[in-house]
């Protein structure tokens, strides 16, 4: 551990648990594929992660944890880049939409809609839904 991650912030720590859960769900699979690894570095380019920090988290995700976002434009942005990568290499399992449910529930969404949330946000994403449309989906199943 270096000095500066001593003393990261707040944000610091939750770009670095969401990049985590991108490669959770990119290597769930069991591979990561060329379509995942392109849009694991554009998401880590947008995040601000260092060279470094993308290669310690690509090879032991487990090592980081989960700091889920305070507000809910930030959650489902994260939830967004989650359904992104599953549905990245144009093939989804059931091991990656399983592992989205649980992603729910670890970004407070509420346990018993977890799976119509991630059911429903992989389907509209599929079908090329933006952050906007599937931010809309996802609040119409959990205030309804």
């Amino acid at each position: 551990m270096s000095i500066a991650d001593i003393f990261e912030n707040g944000e610091q720590k939750q770009n670095k648990g969401h990049f985590r859960n991108l490669v959770m769900i990119a290597k769930s699979d069991g591979t990561v594929d060329s379509e995942e690894l392109q849009l694991l570095k554009d998401i880590a380019r947008k995040i601000g992660l260092s060279n470094e920090h993308f290669d310690l988290i690509l090879e032991n995700p487990e090592d980081y944890s989960i700091n889920p976002p305070e507000n809910k434009e930030e959650r489902h942005e994260r939830f967004y880049h989650l359904v992104k990568m599953v549905v990245a290499d144009e093939k989804v399992a059931f091991s990656e939409v399983n592992k989205i449910r649980k992603f729910a529930v670890a970004l407070g969404y509420p346990v018993d809609k977890a799976e119509d949330v991630a059911i429903k946000a992989t389907r509209s994403v599929i079908d090329g839904a933006e952050l906007d449309s599937m931010s809309t989906i996802i609040d119409e199943i959990v205030f309804a």
